[in-house]
């Protein structure tokens, strides 16, 4: 630095002072202001940017989650709306059935139902409208109907073969009646074939057929049909007394 004479009031030199600059001398913080002004506007753009992402993304989710419930919704209203139309269809096609079925066996109605309800379900495993999924749910949905026309049908067919086994135990009990009237009450044969048909009523009974008989009607028939027997045959008022006796006893 180069040394700068200071005079004093009289203008001879006194002492020497280190050179200074005396011009005005620019602060460093106006030159860093605009970098950091950049900075930080590039952070302001760079948080902004991370934000309107983030507010994408959300959005994004919000309305892919939308839209999946919305079609799921659909898919549940779709599944609904094909399960009502099969139960209509299919119970009317079992009603068709059990209609004209003329089966006296439960096995032997069974056996036909089944095929029907296997057909059914291969018609409703074709569709090409419906997921693997919804099939399944409707089928589920399905059996307890399928249970119940089945159960229904069966009880029917039971109905038609009690008919059919009353009227065959009402017709061999009428004839064994026949039978036995042919013979003295004190007969080996008349005894073996009462006994029989008592047994019969009392089965037909347990079993739940309708015929008509019981073991008391067919005891008072047999009595009241043997002594019209004996006033027939009688050929003396001692006997018809007998007979009255008998009776009164």
């Amino acid at each position: 630095m180069p040394r700068i004479p200071l005079y004093n009031r009289i203008g001879t030199p006194s002492q020497e002072i280190r050179g200074q600059s005396v011009g005005p001398r620019a602060s460093i913080d106006a030159f860093a202001s605009p970098s950091r002004a950049v900075v930080q506007l590039g952070q302001s753009i760079g948080a902004a940017g991370q934000r309107y992402s983030q507010q994408m993304t959300q959005f994004e989710a919000k309305k892919a989650q939308i839209e999946f419930d919305f079609a799921m919704a659909e898919k549940d209203a779709e599944t609904d709306r094909v399960y009502r139309e099969s139960a209509m269809d299919y119970t009317r096609q079992s009603s068709d059935f059990r209609r004209t079925n003329t089966d006296t066996s439960t096995d032997g109605f069974r056996r036909g139902h089944d095929e029907l309800n296997t057909r059914f379900i291969k018609d409703l495993d074709a569709r090409n409208d419906l997921t693997p999924n919804q099939k399944t749910d409707i089928k589920g949905r399905l059996m307890p109907t399928f249970i119940a026309e089945s159960n229904r049908g069966t009880g029917e067919a039971f109905a038609r073969g009690q008919v059919v086994r009353s009227q065959v135990a009402k017709d061999s009990i009428f004839n064994m009646i026949g039978q036995a009237r042919q013979y003295h009450p004190s007969h080996p044969e008349r005894k073996r074939l009462v006994g029989e048909i008592e047994a019969d009523i009392l089965k037909a009974e347990r079993d739940g057929l309708t015929t008509g008989f019981s073991v008391q009607s067919v005891r008072t028939a047999f009595e009241q049909g043997d002594i019209d027997n004996r006033i027939l045959a009688a050929t003396t008022d001692q006997q018809l007394d007998e007979i009255s006796d008998d009776i009164m006893s």
